[in-house]
């Protein structure tokens, strides 16, 4: 009878030795051996899935503008979730608004854990904590930013004691998800403030010069990932009235994509001088829709660095795959559950190379040669 080869190899690895044991011996330690290494792969494995490595492909959802339930808006909201939950994705990031209309507590869980509290591990949750499956797995997976309506309860103290499991302050943090290195900022300036609340604005500030922007240089400087994306609630550049205090130096500082929301539409841009740089802006997870309307299509069309496409009157998200040499993002309706925008970001020699496709929906918002002033 032919003696197995697996036999053979561990027969060998004695030879010399003063040990020889017999085929059944041998075939007993191959056993073990066997259950040994199933053992520890299994363990090894699991670990993979709860910390993802820089080489592992992710997914995830971009939502913005969504916490709407208790302005009687839940269908909307609903529709978003419905789609987002559809993906079944790694985890979710939020670009600010989570709690309409004044970030309070009585409303922050109707309107957020009523439809993502699976994906929320936060023990000890203000009013109450969430339970599902991040809260079984003692794993939060959903990264949200602080927008303009969180702030208008003094210290967004809602926010802050219902996300017990942010990193950093919670305020503004960063986590890394497989290649994806994440920084979540607060981008709730002074001039930001829309509430009667002395104290609706981030103490650590948000414009270029802010100890908070220092932290983000830093951060990106030391960050190892293939690929840095940055996130928050005011958009630097749209066709509305854009928040020029966030007009930070992101891809100077080591940032590969930016995503904001607060404009009530879908939004892609880049400037002219880093046309492989995407700028995104993502509020239609929920509230009330708003357009750009002809005098300030013209205001964007002005600009002499930015262009842009824009997507107005659809409820949507944005689904995100990412693996160490590619990131590609769709923005989809949730009504139709089409995918009305993709872009794909390429590593290349020198850097990145954005190649988007808009669809017939999307308007195109050229550059021009005068500069006019954003409305504040």
């Amino acid at each position: 009878m032919k003696i197995p080869n697996c036999i053979l190899a561990v027969r060998r690895a004695f030879k010399g030795t003063a040990i020889r044991p017999g085929k059944h011996q041998v075939i007993r330690l191959i056993l073990s051996l066997i259950a040994l290494t199933f053992l520890s792969g299994h363990n090894i494995f699991s670990q993979i899935k709860k910390v993802p490595r820089s080489s592992d492909s992710i997914h995830f959802a971009v939502i913005g503008d969504y916490g709407s339930h208790a302005q009687g808006l839940g269908h909307d909201e609903g529709m978003v979730a419905k789609l987002v939950k559809s993906w079944r994705p790694d985890f979710i990031i939020t670009v600010g608004d989570n709690n309409y209309p004044k970030g309070r507590k009585p409303t922050i869980t109707q309107n957020i854990g009523r439809y993502y509290c699976d994906k929320i591990y936060n023990p000890e949750g203000q009013p109450k904590p969430c339970k599902g499956a991040a809260a079984r797995h003692k794993k939060n997976l959903f990264f949200p930013t602080l927008g303009n309506h969180d702030w208008c309860t003094n210290g967004a103290k809602p926010y802050i004691e219902y996300f017990t499991q942010l990193p950093g302050n919670r305020r503004y943090y960063d986590f890394t998800m497989g290649p994806v290195h994440f920084f979540a900022i607060d981008s709730e300036a002074k001039e930001a403030c829309s509430c009667d609340n002395p104290e609706c604005f981030e103490p650590d500030g948000a414009d270029e010069d802010s100890e908070q922007a220092q932290w983000l240089k830093h951060k990106l400087k030391e960050s190892t990932s293939p690929w840095n994306l940055v996130y928050f609630h005011h958009a630097p550049y749209t066709c509305k009235k854009a928040s020029k205090w966030m007009r930070w130096p992101f891809q100077d500082w080591g940032a590969n994509a930016v995503f904001s929301g607060h404009k009530h539409l879908y939004e892609r841009g880049w400037l002219a001088d880093e046309k492989n740089f995407p700028y995104v802006v993502n509020g239609v997870g929920g509230t009330k829709l708003s357009e750009c309307d002809a005098n300030e299509l013209k205001q964007a069309s002005a600009s002499t660095s930015f262009e842009e496409i824009v997507i107005s009157g659809y409820y949507g998200a944005i689904r995100v795959q990412a693996n160490p040499k590619s990131l590609t993002f769709k923005f989809y309706s949730a009504d139709e559950r089409q995918v009305l925008d993709e872009c794909e970001l390429e590593k290349t020699a020198s850097g990145q190379k954005l190649t988007c496709t808009g669809v017939s929906k999307a308007r195109k918002i050229p550059s021009h040669k005068k500069e006019i002033e954003d409305e504040n």
